[in-house]
């Protein structure tokens, strides 16, 4: 199983994910806080079509 996730920041966050400026070791260390809470779903395939956009794409698969 893939070990990627999203990596939700605060505006805090969000401010030194962007900064060019930021030492390496705090964005190792943004990298390193504890997930968010979030579940997961299967969805329909037709999430993956770019053409659509709307609450059917949340449809589960």
């Amino acid at each position: 199983k893939s070990q990627r996730r999203p990596l939700i920041l605060d505006e805090a966050g969000q401010a030194a994910w962007l900064d060019p400026e930021t030492p390496l070791h705090a964005l190792q260390a943004l990298l390193a806080s504890e997930p968010a809470a979030l579940r997961e779903r299967v969805l329909a395939n037709m999430v993956n079509d770019p053409k659509l956009n709307g609450p059917e794409c949340l449809t589960p698969g």
